[in-house]
């Protein structure tokens, strides 16, 4: 199954004839944001200002804690909400699909980051890991963690791209929307979700 990304006129990214695997990955975003219980994910997602200095820390953790918590609970909303369709195609023979608005770019953006940091602090990955790709083969949780590290940063690529498009700019894929149904795709593989190549 070849799947078929496009930016429609109003700006919308469809992501289209998605395969199981990679929506399954899309649809543990809401649950992986979740870093409770992690210290070692909070204390990436909230690091402290200084090494040394306890009552700056204390207060800056006063001041700016409320803030950032409520800016990943609404990304984490914004994507539960846009999860929906995929939740109800992601079993249909046609693969699933998901629609991002291009007002919802930033809050994916961010919550594929709070993910990415959540599983890299929990499985203590650091930057040379990630160029390690015989971790993908390694058994045990890590290996599912790198491929969910590698696949989302991907899909938080894209974002990326998408949002720097001025509005009403011309993209290579903004016609494949529209061509659709005569089964036209896009050149983005995701063949080695498959196998591991990474």
């Amino acid at each position: 199954m070849q799947p078929i990304m496009a930016r429609r006129p109003d700006g919308t990214l469809s992501m289209m004839c998605l395969p199981p695997e990679f929506s399954a990955f899309l649809l543990e975003i809401p649950s992986l944001m979740d870093a409770d219980d992690r210290p070692e994910a909070q204390s990436r997602l909230y690091p402290h200002p200084t090494a040394d200095d306890d009552e700056a820390n204390a207060e800056w953790e006063r001041m700016m804690h409320p803030d950032l918590f409520h800016l990943i609970a609404a990304a984490r909303d914004i994507v539960v909400a846009d999860l929906k369709l995929l939740r109800r195609t992601r079993k249909l023979p046609t693969g699933g699909q998901l629609n991002i608005p291009a007002d919802h770019c930033n809050a994916w953006i961010s919550a594929i980051q709070t993910v990415r940091s959540v599983l890299g602090a929990t499985h203590g990955f650091d930057a040379e890991d990630m160029e390690d790709i015989s971790i993908l083969s390694e058994p045990g949780e890590r290996s599912g963690a790198m491929m969910r590290l590698h696949v989302l940063g991907d899909v938080q690529g894209l974002l990326i791209s998408e949002s720097q498009l001025e509005p009403g700019g011309e993209s290579p894929d903004d016609a494949a929307a529209d061509e659709y149904d005569d089964g036209d795709d896009l050149d983005f593989d995701f063949d080695w979700i498959g196998d591991g190549t990474g």
